[in-house]
């Protein structure tokens, strides 16, 4: 299965965790709990995390959620195949090698909208919609109807997919 991860850096704090300055500045901007997005590939002998990194770019890693209460995971409502897609997607993005989008991230961070996101470099919440968005077109039109692109950042992505999980659960 395929869970979108959301580190909820808020309650992270509110817990007693110091959050590094880059968490606390995304949740000023995004003005959400949301720091960080990855997806997570479950079901193996290992899960599998997919994102982009400050300074590393977009990476995989086996990963282990210690101290669940920092992170917060929607199950996409996904078949097999498309499961299987989106991790080829994501398998794709490793050997093509995209950077970290500095630049984009902190044009995010400015209302002056003269920093604009690099269409090749990426960010965590924009490397998720790489792969679901190719995977589930309904997913993308949904998050388009409101405004929202692969360009998202960390917080709507997962207040947004929230709803969207929820709305295909009771259909």
């Amino acid at each position: 299965m395929i869970i979108l991860e959301g580190y909820n850096a808020m309650r992270a704090q509110m817990m007693g965790d110091d959050i590094h300055a880059i968490s606390k500045t995304i949740m000023m901007v995004t003005g959400g709990p949301y720091s960080h997005t990855e997806g997570r590939q479950s079901g193996g002998d290992v899960d599998i995390s997919y994102s982009a990194e400050y300074g590393v770019g977009f990476r995989k890693k086996p990963i282990r959620y210690s101290n669940r209460y920092r992170w917060d995971d929607l199950i996409m409502p996904w078949s097999k195949t498309q499961e299987d897609d989106c991790v080829g997607i994501w398998e794709d993005m490793l050997v093509t090698g995209f950077e970290y989008d500095n630049v984009g991230v902190l044009g995010r961070a400015t209302d002056l909208n003269i920093l604009k996101p690099d269409p090749v470099k990426i960010w965590c919440s924009k490397s998720f919609c790489r792969g679901a968005f190719q995977v589930d077109k309904r997913y993308e039109l949904f998050m388009n109807q409101y405004g929202f692109d692969e360009n998202i950042d960390p917080t709507p992505l997962m207040l947004m997919t929230r709803y969207y999980v929820e709305a295909k659960e009771k259909s």
